[in-house]
């Protein structure tokens, strides 16, 4: 990741012309019972030595994450995949306690949990001062799809060709715009625009706020890193993941895109598609 940590307050949520997905009670189910089929696709930036982006996809096919380090080649290669065991552990925890409020609260934790777990690595070695990670984890539940984030790494849903951001940027542009600053830009044209606020291992208190969103038969949910959501249009980005192909494929499909668009950043995306359970 080429963005740079600032402290800051948070924001609130920028309203762009990307329709926001709505919320769906904790305690209201969808009509059918839903299932997803996902993967991914992580391409190293032209120049780069090591990879700092990671991702992870539950063979079981209940979740996903996306990470994206910062801090130095080493480092954020070792802060984003120290990212993905820690979520991992601690997101499967709670959700083999099969209850949606108690993912909720464990999402929570586990970004918590992770982010102790990523100041205390650098704290041991030197050469990792200062690493951090953006991270985006979208979870399966009985109410809908539970998503939490830090950093830039973002969530989409597409349905029916229309592409709604899930996630909202913790960096100082988007809170810059959040003020009424640079009207009519769009986020990409403002100066280090990627500088964070917010992200793993960059404070003792990292700030995140899981959230709920309804999901429908035929919906598909992307999870990218900056390297890909920086470079490709959401029109893009919707016609892509709209196509009648495997998950694998459209994600693979989107890095690629983002290299020919012109990003030296790791480009990193996860692809799921959502249907009803076959009875």
């Amino acid at each position: 990741m080429m963005a740079r940590h600032a402290a800051g307050k948070k924001g609130t949520a920028f309203r762009r012309s990307l329709e926001r997905s709505r919320e769906l009670p904790a305690d209201k189910k969808p009509d059918r019972e839903l299932v997803i089929q996902g993967s991914g696709c992580s391409l190293i930036g032209r120049g780069r030595k090591v990879n700092q982006d990671a991702f992870y996809v539950d063979p079981g096919q209940r979740y996903a994450i996306v990470a994206d380090g910062l801090g130095g080649h080493r480092a954020g290669e070792q802060a984003s995949r120290l990212a993905i065991a820690e979520l991992r552990e601690h997101v499967e925890k709670f959700m083999n306690l099969g209850s949606d409020a108690a993912l909720m609260s464990g999402m929570r934790l586990a970004f918590e949990r992770t982010n102790q777990q990523i100041l205390n690595a650098a704290r041991r070695d030197s050469e990792s001062y200062g690493m951090g990670t953006t991270a985006v984890v979208a979870t399966l539940a009985r109410n809908g799809l539970q998503l939490a984030a830090v950093g830039d790494s973002r969530a989409y849903l597409v349905r029916d060709g229309v592409l709604r951001q899930l996630t909202t940027d913790q960096t100082v542009a988007q809170v810059l715009l959040d003020a009424g600053m640079f009207v009519g830009l769009d986020v990409r044209d403002i100066p280090n625009h990627n500088v964070l606020w917010n992200c793993l291992g960059c404070e003792e208190f990292c700030e995140v706020e899981p959230s709920v969103v309804a999901l429908e038969p035929s919906d598909r949910i992307v999870l990218t890193s900056d390297g890909v959501s920086d470079y490709v249009d959401p029109e893009l980005i919707s016609e892509v993941v709209s196509q009648d192909a495997e998950p694998r494929m459209l994600a693979e499909k989107l890095v690629v895109l983002a290299q020919q668009q012109g990003t030296h950043d790791d480009a990193t995306c996860v692809v799921m598609f959502c249907n009803a359970k076959e009875d």
